[in-house]
């Protein structure tokens, strides 16, 4: 049974927001308080690791459930956005390429430690990660101020960069699988 730790008190954290962004999205709350989630739960991806490594509380399980945990809010924050169509027409391929990728990674890294190996997030993998919540934050903060269309072209271009760092280290984990030698 997994140890509950702060650091996975903090990454469960951003699985309730992923709900409670669903809450607010689908009970016309204000705008205001998607993104807020959004920045809370990109906060939060950034401080349990930090708070795992300080309090010498790194677990496999910890790991995990940070992964899936940002699954799950990006995942949420995406279909909630073609959802309100924010995002929308060829802008939804970015979106699902996103989707896509997520789901085949989790599954690469299941297969992987069913194998007996590691599958750790590479550095670019990070990036990517970095780059989904800032794509859904400008997205939902776009819609704070409807007149905003500069947030609105940033947070796509910035969904189609996401996606593109999505093939690339989607393309990176399976050539690494392939020949079998994770690091």
């Amino acid at each position: 049974m997994p140890t509950i730790t702060l650091a996975n008190l903090v990454t469960a954290s951003r699985i309730a927001a992923a709900a409670l962004l669903a809450l607010a999205m689908l009970g016309g709350w204000p705008p205001a308080l998607a993104a807020a989630l959004v920045a809370y739960a990109a906060a939060t991806d950034a401080l349990d690791g930090r708070i795992a490594r300080a309090r010498r509380e790194v677990t496999a399980f910890g790991a995990m459930l940070d992964q899936l945990a940002d699954k799950i809010f990006i995942a949420t924050a995406l279909v909630l956005l073609i959802a309100k169509g924010a995002i929308s027409g060829a802008d939804v391929l970015a979106a699902l390429v996103i989707l896509a990728r997520e789901t085949a990674v989790l599954a690469l890294r299941r297969m992987a430690r069913l194998d007996g190996m590691a599958a750790p997030v590479s550095a670019l993998a990070k990036v990517k990660t970095a780059s989904q919540y800032l794509a859904v934050f400008l997205l939902f903060a776009a819609a704070i101020e409807p007149g905003a269309r500069v947030l609105l072209e940033t947070g796509l271009a910035v969904l189609w960069i996401a996606a593109g760092l999505s093939l690339v280290t989607a393309t990176h984990y399976f050539m690494r699988m392939r020949e079998n030698r994770w690091t």
